[in-house]
């Protein structure tokens, strides 16, 4: 293992170290907002509901929605960076990963006030293209290398030679 590799790997471990925490840290966030929830119900105000949308409900828009998109650029890069693992276990990753992921986003719906559930729900319909997508890429980049290695194997069976660079084949 040359040192690039060495080096890739670490950076790969740091970054998904690091994604990990702004996970954590995002998912606390979303489900304690600012301020806090009402303890009771009250004059404008009912028990369970954030104080921040209340108070100021442009503020808790701009907090819920870069909370949001930090916690999702998060999971996508925990996600992408197990894909990149080759481990047996990958598969359970993401699929927990994922859980997490719409676990916060039911949980931004439910609490949100009723302004906010249209735009809780759109956050999760986007989230939910975002890692389907992903997924089809992951899907279609691993058929490519899968045909790619089919091949150079089919040409070494023949006795021959297969070049990766360039795709031509070397033989007898």
């Amino acid at each position: 293992m040359g040192w690039s590799e060495v080096f890739f790997k670490e950076v790969r471990g740091a970054l998904l170290m690091v994604a990990a925490l702004i996970a954590t840290v995002t998912f606390s966030a979303g489900i304690y907002p600012p301020g806090g929830f009402w303890q009771d119900d009250g004059k404008g105000h009912t028990a369970g509901k954030p104080i921040l949308a209340d108070k100021n409900m442009h503020k808790y828009k701009k907090f819920m929605d870069h909370n949001t998109h930090a916690f999702i650029q998060s999971l996508l890069l925990i996600m992408l960076l197990i894909f990149s693992y080759a481990t047996p276990c990958h598969t359970l990753l993401v699929a927990l990963v994922f859980c997490v992921g719409v676990s916060l986003l039911v949980t931004m719906v439910l609490m949100a006030s009723e302004e906010m559930k249209s735009y809780a729900l759109i956050y999760l319909v986007a989230l939910s293209i975002v890692i389907f997508v992903t997924w089809i890429i992951t899907c279609l980049g691993r058929l490519a290398k899968r045909l790619t290695i089919g091949e150079s194997r089919a040409a070494a069976a023949e006795g021959g030679s297969y070049s990766m660079e360039d795709g031509t084949r070397r033989g007898p």
